[in-house]
């Protein structure tokens, strides 16, 4: 089990991997055009402070999927239990069930709005 020391570091985990894995088609089915677009939402919603720490957390999972980016690919050995934790929870969902989890966590604020801290 991973230990979050971060606020919200669960769900920013969720948004990293599924934006590794699915890319602008995440994006599209959150609503946004863009990924500065989905960024800036993520901050906006007070889930986290700026967005680079929602790039981060794509550059981390980016390594592990065949996107053409590399992400940080030399923490890739760092992140791995990180990366098979969340894959076993949450691999093998589609797009629209990915889509689908996020915004239950999003729409029901079940998350620490770090935009006071």
């Amino acid at each position: 089990m991973i230990d979050y020391i971060t606020p919200n570091g669960q769900l920013l985990d969720l948004i990293g991997f599924g934006l590794a894995k699915f890319n602008s088609q995440l994006v599209t089915q959150m609503g946004h055009q863009t990924k500065t677009s989905f960024y800036e939402f993520i901050v906006e919603k007070g889930i986290a402070k700026t967005t680079g720490v929602v790039k981060n957390r794509q550059d981390m999972f980016d390594p592990f999927f065949d996107n053409g980016r590399n992400g940080w690919w030399q923490k890739k050995s760092a992140n791995q239990s990180r990366f098979d934790e969340l894959y076993a929870q949450v691999g093998s969902l589609s797009c629209l069930q990915y889509v689908a989890l996020l915004n239950g966590y999003i729409l029901k604020h079940q998350y620490e709005d770090v935009r006071s801290i």
